[in-house]
């Protein structure tokens, strides 16, 4: 089917998302592989999950990273730190750019209040999408059927008419299964060839 709409994933794909020292300083981030066998990344993981399907506030979420990591961070300095892994990627708005002039753009992404008001804040094309798709909205995470159905309808084309673009091959699949056609990132430079063998761009 012809591609009519294309769907774009947010970190690592149209902004850039870096852990960085000060971060992993500050909340005692455990290596990978850490040496409690994995257990705080676990917990990490379901209380993200949670946070970024709008089941904890960002205060809720603060409040349970602090008493997991046995660290004392005010939550202006906390929400500084998690805001600080949110990257301009270079080349994207760009990219972006010469999507948007011909297609209609959509986004689907598994983030979190904080984040995504930054992202309108610090990456203000992002906020040209005028219906976004956010977990944190919507209550599910990508590869949920649920999450790429919601995107197409956000774009108004059935999912065969859809192109979406996300980092996580796993996520890429489950677009695949509902009928979207796919790409999994690469590369801002690798993504404009592609999109240009698919005849995608404007000039």
């Amino acid at each position: 089917m012809t591609i009519e709409a294309v769907i774009f994933d947010l970190g690592r794909v149209l902004v850039d998302v870096v852990i960085s020292d000060e971060f992993r300083s500050a909340l005692d981030w455990p290596p990978a592989p850490a040496n409690d066998g994995g257990r705080r990344r676990r917990v990490f993981e379901r209380l993200y999950q949670d946070f970024s399907t709008g089941r904890l506030t960002a205060e809720q979420f603060h409040r349970h990273l602090c008493r997991e990591s046995g660290q004392k961070i005010e939550f202006g300095d906390f929400q500084r730190l998690w805001c600080s892994l949110v990257h301009t990627l270079p080349g994207a708005e760009e990219l972006f750019d010469r999507v948007a002039r011909r297609w209609p753009v959509g986004l689907l992404s598994d983030t979190d209040p904080l984040h995504w008001q930054h992202v309108l804040e610090h990456h203000p094309f992002v906020g040209r999408i005028s219906r976004p798709t956010l977990s944190f909205r919507i209550g599910v995470m990508k590869p949920d059927p649920r999450a790429f159905r919601a995107a197409a309808d956000n774009v108004g084309c059935p999912p065969p008419a859809c192109l979406f673009i996300d980092d996580k091959p796993e996520n890429v699949v489950g677009a695949e299964k509902l009928g979207m056609q796919g790409l999994v990132f690469q590369g801002t430079a690798e993504l404009q060839q592609q999109l240009e063998r698919l005849g995608l761009l404007s000039g």
